[in-house]
């Protein structure tokens, strides 16, 4: 009765404006009270999980739930059942929507170490699952996002190379495959060590195939050049990016989504890391500077997308003595100012 209690809320809950009346109803203090009463019954976590998950899906329930600890009930409950694949699976789930959000939203901050872990060792031992990595990818990135803790956590228990395996594993499925992504562009954010640890683990490598595989998919190909992007600022990742055919994947996805600005903002930015060296920059005054015009007149209101774009104006063509486009002339006192 219990399991079914809560799969009926989980259900119920699907629709955002039950949320807020479910709570209203003290739906998440039975939530909570049946993870703890439970801890044996793996069949009413699995189910709880899902409740507590989609409950959390509206951020003022998120900030109560985290409040009354239950991170720490979760996490245990994942130890207790690591081979019960539902437990594991939303777990993760429940874990990645309690993560979501910034550390100034008034929300506690959870144990990260714990709850790193426990999203690791279902990693570890679930990854056949193709939605295990999928969850499991997008609590790392969350928990990296909020904290510092957390990402020197996950990359000291090897966690962007579970990340890689669970994307080789399903190279073939988009959705486990931005979520890598994803998670690997912010554990990279502006860090030297972990651009290099991330390229020598095959995180380029995979980024350019995946782009390639699933190039119909916005949300994939902006993950694959947030990361691309992120990982570029590093000299020496840029030369193994030559080897990946990195800057012909970016170019692609810039001249293939030009409504997108997320794509634009970072594919833009990827490119002004690269046109670092005369070759690729000769590349990319050929074709990068039309598609950052492009970005500039169909993005005009987007912040990031005007200063990738400007960016990478003056990179590709503006210090250095090479052939400029008659387009380009047009914008060049602009980019000078």
């Amino acid at each position: 009765a219990t399991r079914a209690a809560c799969e009926a809320l989980e259900q119920l809950c699907t629709d955002v404006p039950n949320r807020q009346a479910a709570a209203d109803q003290g739906c998440v203090s039975m939530i909570l009270t049946t993870i703890v009463s439970f801890l044996t019954a793996p069949d009413v976590l699995q189910a709880a999980f899902k409740a507590c998950a989609r409950l959390a899906q509206l951020e003022s329930l998120r900030v109560d739930i985290l409040a009354r600890g239950v991170m720490d009930q979760i996490v245990a409950a994942m130890a207790t059942h690591r081979t019960h694949l539902d437990v594991q699976l939303y777990g993760c789930w429940a874990l990645l929507e309690l993560a979501a959000g910034d550390d100034d939203d008034g929300a506690p901050n959870p144990c990260e170490v714990e709850v790193v872990d426990a999203v690791l060792a279902a990693l570890r031992r679930h990854a056949a699952v193709p939605d295990v990595v999928h969850y499991g990818s997008v609590a790392l990135e969350n928990l990296a996002g909020r904290s510092d803790a957390a990402r020197v956590r996950i990359a000291e228990q090897d966690g962007c190379k579970l990340l890689i395996a669970g994307m080789r594993t399903h190279a073939d499925i988009a959705q486990p495959c931005r979520a890598v992504l994803q998670a690997l562009a912010v554990l990279a954010a502006e860090d030297p060590k972990m651009h290099e640890h991330i390229t020598q683990i095959g995180g380029v490598r995979l980024a350019v195939a995946a782009m390639r595989a699933h190039a119909a998919n916005e949300a994939l190909i902006e993950a694959a050049c947030r990361l691309v992007a992120n990982l570029s600022m590093h000299a020496r990742v840029r030369g193994i990016m030559d080897q990946e055919a990195a800057l012909g994947a970016v170019l692609a996805a810039l001249k293939g989504f030009p409504a997108a600005p997320g794509i634009q903002a970072y594919g833009c930015c990827a490119l002004e890391h690269l046109a670092d060296d005369a070759t690729r920059r000769a590349k990319i005054a050929d074709e990068g500077i039309s598609i950052a015009l492009a970005a500039l007149s169909a993005h005009g209101n987007d912040d990031d997308v005007l200063l990738a774009s400007f960016r990478l104006l003056q990179r590709a063509v503006f210090t250095v003595n090479e052939r400029i486009p008659p387009s380009a002339k047009a914008v060049r006192a602009v980019v000078v100012t």
